[in-house]
């Protein structure tokens, strides 16, 4: 009699993968291909058909002590295949990172820039022919509000990475 932990663990073999790996492609923890594999949890029937559709074999399979590998691969290449979950969220999170980083750098680079020309104008020497006396106040005016806005675009960066890692991670544990 084939178990469902058994089942779950040759198709892994069989692919190549580490749990980790197969937790990443149908959104669960290794923990959790660990208990399920060791018998101490058994999936509920969304991870049951995630597994099914990752793997490309009938749901019936894993419900099922009569059902070979070999005739549930047939089951389900009859049945439209679907795409995997994986390539839709990795793709995702990838681009949430990037932009959340391309982000925080280029604030940084702003406010680091934006520091240095106000060091320049608040510190001209009445002498000094950088601006012209109009234009000192609205320069300043400018430097101060470009601050402000590179600060803002920092911390909406940093706020948007934090929200990406804890989804990631909220989608691990459960």
């Amino acid at each position: 009699m084939n178990s469902v932990k058994d089942k779950i663990y040759k198709l892994r073999k069989r692919q190549g993968l580490s749990q980790e790996e197969l937790g990443f492609e149908i959104d669960v923890s290794r923990q959790t291909i660990s208990k399920w594999e060791l018998g101490t949890a058994e999936p509920d029937l969304k991870n049951l058909k995630a597994l099914s559709t990752y793997f490309k074999v009938d749901l019936n399979y894993f419900l099922s002590d009569e059902i070979a590998i070999e005739d549930a691969t047939a089951l389900a290449t009859q049945d439209i295949v679907k795409e995997k979950p994986k390539d839709k969220n990795l793709l995702q999170y990838k681009i949430g990172i990037i932009v959340s980083i391309l982000l925080t750098v280029i604030s940084i680079f702003g406010i680091t820039f934006i520091t240095f020309a106000q060091y320049l104008v608040f510190n001209e020497e009445p002498g000094d022919e950088i601006m012209s006396e109009g234009s000192t106040y609205d320069t300043k005016l400018l430097l101060v509000i470009l601050l402000v806005v590179s600060i803002f675009i920092l911390i909406c960066a940093l706020l948007f990475l934090i929200i990406i890692i804890k989804k990631k991670v909220h989608k691990n544990d459960l």
